[in-house]
């Protein structure tokens, strides 16, 4: 009898090793492992290089205390109609390489507030964190926006900056429209798609876990969606994307919100056969003026 129970539990040990805490491990590693590195900022000539282009640097706090560095960027004798709010992406060492976008944007009557998110940048953190670290840092920037203008506003991101974009429409409504450049409706979603990528569809198996995980360490915010969000708000969204892009495939991109959205009055669809992830505001090597022209307007419609 005492061998039968011992046989017993160590099968109940091994199964409980097999099916929880050998994958859930392994998840906690590959989720760790994906978000495991800081992004420093790039060694670019910054606002100077921008004639009457005025940069004013402030900060405030995120989550967990951790200081984000924030900038306005502004010129002066430009009728302010609304500001803008942007977003970075994953691994661009924060907002310094967009300053061309945010440049068109300042000049054009839409001061820019951005900031480099946890572990980016000039910003406090080990690293980048998470997925939904950026919607967590984005709350925090819209709060601390909020506080010190009353004007309309409106977002931009690119890529994590767009998922951030999206999802924390859940937290602010209010917001007046939303471009989201080659941003992924869902964090762990992006996960699966390169994990069949690199591991084929067994990678499959860990996806439970990692949403565990992702929940563990960012509660609510990693329940967000983009798709949600935009339900949940009454702004405009403009899709931008390229086909080719091998960042963010169109699959966890562009056809989730087309199967939802394509049809809406609030929302464009802009895309673009051959401008991969990182070129999608440029052709011919300078920025598409006629691209920030029309969101321009697409802002304009929706701040009146």
């Amino acid at each position: 009898m005492q061998k039968k129970k011992r046989r017993i539990l160590i099968i109940c040990c091994v199964l409980v090793s097999a099916f929880l805490i050998i994958p859930f491990g392994l998840s906690i590693f590959i989720y760790e492992r994906i978000f495991s590195s800081r992004y420093e900022t790039p060694s670019l000539q910054g606002a100077a290089g921008y004639a009457g282009l005025i940069s004013e640097q402030t900060s405030f706090s995120s989550d967990d205390g951790q200081k984000l560095i924030g900038y306005r960027y502004y010129y002066e004798d430009v009728t302010e109609r609304g500001v803008m709010i942007f977003a970075h992406g994953l691994g661009s060492g924060g907002h310094m390489p967009y300053l061309p976008i945010i440049d068109y944007f300042a000049a054009h009557g839409y001061p820019v507030f951005t900031y480099d998110a946890t572990g980016n940048g000039e910003s406090e953190g080990e690293d980048a964190n998470g997925f939904p670290q950026g919607t967590i840092d984005l709350d925090h920037a819209i709060d601390y926006v909020e506080a010190e203008s009353e004007l309309p506003i409106v977002l931009f991101g690119h890529s994590w900056g767009a998922y951030s974009c999206g999802c924390v429409l859940n937290e602010h409504p209010e917001i007046c429209a939303v471009v989201s450049a080659a941003g992924p409706d869902d964090s762990i979603d992006l996960i699966a798609y390169f994990g069949e990528q690199h591991a084929g569809k067994g990678a499959d198996v860990l996806l439970p876990y990692l949403s565990v995980y992702e929940y563990f360490k960012f509660g609510k915010y990693s329940n967000y969606t983009c798709c949600e969000g935009f339900r949940n708000s009454d702004c405009g969204v403009m899709i931008l994307h390229s086909s080719d892009d091998a960042v963010v495939d169109d699959s966890v991109c562009c056809e989730v919100y087309r199967d939802e959205f394509e049809g809406n009055d609030r929302f464009c669809f802009i895309e673009f056969d051959d401008r991969g992830h990182s070129e999608l505001f440029y052709t011919d090597g300078a920025l598409d003026e006629a691209l920030m022209e029309q969101i321009l307007e697409f802002y304009d419609e929706y701040i009146s």
